[in-house]
């Protein structure tokens, strides 16, 4: 078992590496599409801010936030404890350690 997910990960990985940037641009707009499927005005949900050759996020983020859903991003702090934040908009994103 774990061989086979360890196998589907590499797979994934490297097929998520070979990607286009304009690629990556549309699968990030279409995952912001179902923002509103996601989560309504008032609502908090939990999300990341991608980095790499992750999914992009940053489109849902924006989408969820313009409609008046509370975004919650993972800091992570000096003592690499995480703690949570309030998305406030790309503007506000500052560079954390370990390349996010």
């Amino acid at each position: 078992m774990h061989n086979e997910k360890s196998g589907l990960r590499t797979r994934l990985l490297t097929r998520r590496r070979e990607l286009a940037a304009g690629e990556r641009a549309a699968a990030a707009d279409a995952l912001a599409g179902h923002a509103g499927e996601l989560a309504g005005p008032g609502a908090t949900v939990a999300a990341y801010v991608s980095v790499g050759s992750e999914p992009g996020t940053r489109p849902l983020l924006d989408a969820l936030r313009e409609r008046g859903v509370r975004v919650l991003l993972p800091v992570l702090l000096p003592d690499n404890d995480l703690d949570w934040a309030e998305y406030a908009g790309p503007e506000a994103l500052a560079p954390a350690g370990r390349g996010l």
